[in-house]
């Protein structure tokens, strides 16, 4: 009766112990399979190009201060790319971009453009130009977003004064 007794209680134990011994085999064949796995973090979709103002956008037609324009692609360019852009709605030609087209060396991923006033002063009300990507060598380059939009105010004029006015004024 006391060996059966020994021998129940061993074998708990070797039961405790097989489980113990297949939870870590389990453990550590998930370790081993989590640790080979290589994940490629790599974007894969269009190659965006997206502009923002670094300093204000709305200037006067004299102004002679450029509108500094940053540029950023979602891609790093593996080889030396062409853009080329284009101001929509400068009808009277109130705008120049001043480095365009603009090469982006392989390997950079931003650049800076740089937009002036060209001092046409043949309009009255402001005018509301947007800078765009127009094309570029990278056929999946795509403008991200609307670009920027500038507004150009016409320079301010001092009002003619009529004769009753000049009188008043005189009479002070």
């Amino acid at each position: 009766l006391m060996n059966r007794r020994k021998q129940d209680n061993k074998q708990p134990n070797m039961m405790k112990r097989y489980f113990f011994y297949g939870l870590m085999a389990v453990v550590a064949s998930v370790m081993v399979t989590a640790c080979n796995e290589t994940t490629d973090h790599t974007y894969i979709g269009p190659n965006y190009v997206q502009l923002s103002a670094a300093n204000a956008t709305t200037i006067l037609a004299r102004d002679e201060t450029p509108i500094k324009v940053g540029l950023l692609t979602a891609k790093t360019p593996g080889q030396d790319e062409t853009l080329d852009f284009e101001l929509v709605n400068n009808t009277d030609g109130i705008l120049r971009v001043l480095n365009t087209p603009l090469t982006l060396k392989a390997g950079t991923k931003t650049d800076t453009l740089q937009v002036v006033s060209t001092h046409n002063e043949d309009f009255s009300e402001p005018a509301v130009v947007t800078l765009r990507l127009k094309s570029s060598t990278d056929p999946e380059m795509q403008q991200w977003g609307d670009g920027v939009r500038i507004t150009v105010n016409p320079n301010p004029t001092v009002a003619s004064l009529t004769a009753e006015q000049r009188a008043l004024i005189e009479g002070y």
